[in-house]
């Protein structure tokens, strides 16, 4: 399975598990950038279910939570471009090959994982790839 088809199998079912998690009166609370709720994006599609690595497997079926306050500047600019639905320009640094690469994206979703309580977790619509994307909010920086 390549890198894009395991982010692509790990926004799918985040959103999937998510948005059928949360309350009715939060459901069309954050919508994609096109102003259509997130439980809208469709999961792509795997080929099988063992396409997805052990470790992804674990990642995914960990609870999560919306982040609702910032515990740092950059939560905290993150959330209210969230509430707002603006598109923000971020770098993101990847730490399988180290390059650090702009993106425009629109959040969707702050949260952070029960088992990776020292971590947060960046749901968006990213612009430059054109697809949902996971982010990882230790490898964000904001851009001016």
């Amino acid at each position: 399975m390549t890198r894009r088809n395991i982010f692509r199998s790990l926004i799918g079912i985040t959103l999937t598990r998510f948005t059928h998690a949360q309350p009715e009166s939060m459901a069309s609370c954050n919508p994609g950038p096109t102003g259509v709720p997130a439980a809208a994006i469709k999961p792509p599609h795997l080929s099988s279910e063992s396409d997805i690595p052990e470790w992804l497997r674990q990642w995914q079926q960990d609870p999560m939570s919306p982040i609702m306050e910032g515990r740092n500047p950059c939560e905290s600019i993150l959330l209210i471009h969230q509430t707002l639905s603006n598109p923000i320009s971020i770098r993101y640094a990847n730490s399988s090959d180290g390059s650090n690469t702009p993106r425009s994206v629109t959040p969707i979703l702050l949260f952070e994982k029960e088992n990776y309580p020292d971590s947060s977790y960046l749901l968006a619509w990213c612009h430059s790839r054109n697809s949902p994307r996971v982010f990882k909010t230790t490898h964000i920086t904001l851009q001016d």
